[in-house]
């Protein structure tokens, strides 16, 4: 299975960004090397255009989904991740990686509505786990970093 991490982000952000997205992407892929039936791809989406929550939720709602590719038969899964444009701005690129991998986990433990009769959730749930697990555990820490 294919994986691709990217962002919706304001501006000041990209920095941030740019250094984390590569970074846990790179991490997950091997994990994710196993066919789960159903979707070719996984992608998830760092959104952080607004300083809230509420702010967020238009900029993510088109990420939720499962689509195809255009032109093709090939499925995939997409989810967002949200983060105050404000708070990512304070943080590394570390620690965006770390918190957008533990962030990412939480939004994949309910199960995401209409994915193909095909796919195997509960075994992709448990390999992506797993690596944003050990991801999390080798950037330094389990939780999000205290504010300031």
């Amino acid at each position: 299975m294919l994986i691709n991490l990217t962002s919706k982000a304001w501006y000041d952000a990209k920095d941030q960004t740019l250094f984390a997205i590569p970074l846990l992407e790179d991490a997950l892929q091997p994990a994710l090397g196993a066919d789960y039936g159903g979707l070719a791809a996984f992608c998830a989406v760092l959104v952080a255009m607004e300083p809230d929550e509420a702010g967020n939720a238009p900029h993510r709602k088109p990420f939720d989904m499962v689509g195809r590719f255009a032109g093709t038969d090939l499925r995939f899964l997409s989810v967002s991740v949200g983060f105050s444009s404000e708070e990512i701005v304070e943080m590394t690129g570390l620690e965006v990686a770390r918190v957008f991998a533990i962030r990412l986990k939480a939004r994949l433990a309910d199960r995401p509505a209409r994915l193909p009769k095909a796919f195997d959730y509960p075994r992709f749930h448990k390999d992506i786990s797993r690596a944003l697990d050990a991801f999390i555990a080798s950037s330094g820490g389990t939780g999000e970093p205290k504010a300031q």
